[in-house]
């Protein structure tokens, strides 16, 4: 359906004598939100409402079943504390607008992938992660189940701390389904896309879980998992694989990790419950990795050799460069691999002279690769603090020992 693209931006006009039009908020599959004001509300304060117009007119029987299916589940959810309200509807032959309530704090998805207003920040993440489990819970204590959980679908409070549930045009109240990639991908079910497990029947509300886990990672994270849940994703085989996954590849905590598992097992059947959800969220230490405590920066002792290589007709020089972290003591964990980028780095020449330093020659850009060799090679980045030669800031600890080699030309081999 692309009943949005079919809506002329009418910012400024007045809808059903009683909504006037200021700002177009968004679009998708099956409309137009505006913000608008309710002209027959005085109080300034509470005279913002969103206001959702679709076009009826050349829909198929379908795309009319899911506009009437989404005006009659949100009315049932609405008055739900943390559902978005709805608080008029009217249609004609032409269009059928929902007017709800406003949310001043955007979606979700601003709030945690483009402001990552929750990384780092446990309890501004607790309160809101909770609201929308609640909403979540009583929706389906309602019968409702509604298969396009994603941030995009969840509006906030302006700090972010309360999660307001919206746009129910993919719910059901049917204990099975047999409709499949219905929602949005990288937030479906394994068994909503079907794939895996060959478009078998399956419930709706267990499939809700998977997404609130998903929801869950993006907010610690910042970013998605995956891009969808088949064996044809990377990242999710890693996932089936790897039980420590989620912990290698996010800064997020042992325990966040155990939960998000638990959202997001295979199995529907095995998927934690979600007032064992809220309990485990509620009594969470902290969602994120603590990262190691250190009385100054580390500072990385170098030793340079340059053993001759031959290559060809001409000869050059292979510049291995050792670097060891001199003060890190006993907080420093071993990493399983990394690759460190420096934008620029001061290294002893080869001149006899020890204390001569030479900069490097960054023609082929302005970072040097530096590899570790490690066990599984998956890589990771750190930055150096520019106005602290020699010191590197690290995002996460790194191995004590680590071996960089370097391709030096002609030119550079002579000194």
């Amino acid at each position: 359906m692309a009943a949005s693209n079919s809506i002329t931006d009418i910012t400024g006009c007045i809808i059903h004598d009683r909504y006037q039009l200021v700002e177009m908020l968004g679009c998708g599959s099956y409309g137009i939100v505006y913000k608008a004001i309710d002209l027959e509300v005085e109080d300034d304060s509470d005279n913002i409402v969103a206001l959702k117009i679709m076009l009826l007119a050349d829909q198929s029987d379908d795309d009319l079943a899911t506009i009437e299916r989404e005006v009659i589940m949100h009315s049932a959810a609405s008055g739900i504390d943390g559902i978005v309200t709805l608080i008029d509807s009217f249609d004609d032959e032409m269009w059928c607008c929902i007017v709800m309530q406003y949310c001043n704090g955007g979606d979700l998805f601003d709030q945690s992938i483009t402001k990552q207003a929750y990384v780092r920040n446990d309890e501004l993440l607790r309160k809101a992660f909770l609201s929308l489990v609640d909403a979540v819970q009583a929706c389906h204590e309602l019968g409702i189940a509604h298969r396009d959980l994603k941030p995009e679908n969840v509006f906030t409070s302006e700090d972010g701390s309360r999660c307001f549930l919206g746009d129910f045009s993919h719910a059901t109240n049917e204990p099975m389904v047999c409709d499949f990639g219905v929602g949005t991908r990288k937030y479906m079910s394994p068994e909503c896309i079907g794939k895996i497990t060959h478009q078998q029947p399956y419930d709706p509300y267990l499939s809700d879980i998977w997404s609130l886990g998903i929801i869950l990672c993006t907010m610690v994270a910042g970013g998605n998992p995956w891009k969808r849940a088949t064996y044809s994703d990377a990242r999710f085989c890693q996932f089936l694989a790897d039980p420590d996954f989620l912990y290698n590849t996010f800064p997020m905590s042992a325990g966040a990790q155990d939960i998000i598992q638990g959202l997001l097992s295979p199995c529907p059947d095995a998927r934690t419950s979600l007032p064992v959800l809220r309990e485990a969220i509620f009594s969470l230490d902290t969602f994120f990795r603590v990262p190691p405590a250190y009385d100054s920066d580390l500072e990385f002792k170098v030793e340079y050799v340059v053993p001759e290589q031959i290559y060809g007709d001409s000869r050059q020089r292979t510049d291995t460069v050792v670097i060891r972290i001199e003060n890190a003591g006993g907080d420093v964990e071993p990493e399983s691999a990394y690759t460190i980028m420096a934008l620029e780095i001061d290294i002893l020449c080869g001149a006899p002279e020890p204390g001569v330093r030479a900069p490097w020659d960054c023609s082929a850009g302005s970072a040097m690769d530096v590899d570790v060799d490690v066990d599984d090679g998956s890589p990771c980045s750190s930055s150096r603090d520019d106005g602290k030669p020699g010191v590197f800031v690290l995002d996460r600890p790194v191995a004590t020992d680590i071996t960089a080699h370097v391709l030096c030309d002609e030119a550079m081999a002579e000194v």
